[in-house]
């Protein structure tokens, strides 16, 4: 028993971080119907600015830790005013493609600057070095700073999309731009708002993944799989059920990687997109739905 819930406590770290990093997806999805393909690249570039802080300021990781994710959304913000604000009244497919396009301009340059070596990230914790045991289940200090952190920013953030002015009218300009610039909401400022918030979540999620495992150019891809598969798996265009999905799918690779073959847990987020797809596409928040054209 002890296993079991020592495995799903492990699974919740990596799954928040799913969630997290799912919700950016989501949140652009929601305002702009895009699905952001270059939203793994803010995640790498927050991992790379972090380590950078850590180099200049030694022994204040949580000072690196914030610094990185405030140099991600300014990055967001400009890729957002440069790429895809010029194709705001284009074909949805033309913003798709330009996000593509920002992955792979975004993946040659950190190539160029930092190298294609992989890299180490210190932990990043507020609760110092000592594992902590908890009826018999052991805790990292980094898990429960993940847990603890993720757990507060997704329920702030969902918190700031139901009752604050601006989340009301961000969900509005996402629901109906063009109702909501009649009633005098500016869609631009929000769309920009929008791509900022994704970055910064992308930037948590980055660089608290990296602190895990570790840090390299490509780290990006793979995990933009796994958010993929934790929205879809949640309903896709529901935040709470994102939240669900992904923390499904980090307790599912945990018990696999433990109870199958750690070798089959890099393609445990294919199998269970693949399944999702087949049983039920619409998610387990999500609802069946007509679209008139």
């Amino acid at each position: 028993m002890k296993t079991i819930l020592q495995l799903i406590l492990n699974g919740i770290a990596s799954g928040s971080l799913y969630s997290l990093f799912a919700l950016g997806i989501v949140m652009i999805y929601k305002a702009t119907n895009v699905a952001n393909f270059a939203q793994g690249e803010m995640m790498t570039i927050a991992g790379y600015m972090t380590l950078l802080f850590l180099y200049l300021i030694q022994g204040l990781g949580i000072i690196a830790f914030l610094l990185g994710i405030l140099c991600t959304c300014a990055v967001g913000l400009i890729i957002e005013r440069i790429a895809y604000r010029p194709l705001i009244k284009a074909p949805i497919i033309s913003i798709v493609i330009a996000t593509l396009g920002v992955s792979i301009a975004l993946r040659g340059g950190i190539r160029m600057i930092w190298g294609p070596h992989i890299r180490p990230i210190p932990p990043i914790s507020l609760f110092g070095s000592t594992l902590i045991k908890f009826f018999g289940i052991i805790i990292t200090p980094h898990n429960l700073f993940v847990i603890l952190f993720t757990s507060a920013l997704m329920f702030s953030l969902l918190c700031f999309f139901r009752y604050s002015k601006i989340g009301k009218a961000m969900r509005a300009v996402a629901q109906d731009q063009e109702a909501s610039s009649l009633m005098g909401l500016s869609v631009k400022k929000y769309f920009t708002l929008t791509w900022t918030i994704s970055a910064g979540l992308g930037a948590v999620a980055g660089i608290l993944i990296a602190s895990l495992i570790y840090l390299e150019p490509d780290m990006g891809v793979v995990l933009l799989i796994k958010a993929f598969t934790a929205a879809i798996l949640g309903g896709f265009i529901s935040l709470p059920g994102t939240v669900v999905g992904g923390l499904i799918l980090g307790i599912i690779e945990t018990l696999v990687g433990y109870y199958i073959s750690t070798k089959l847990v890099s393609v445990t987020a294919f199998i269970v997109l693949i399944l999702v797809l087949f049983f039920k596409p619409e998610g387990i928040f999500g609802t069946h739905g007509i679209k008139k054209v």
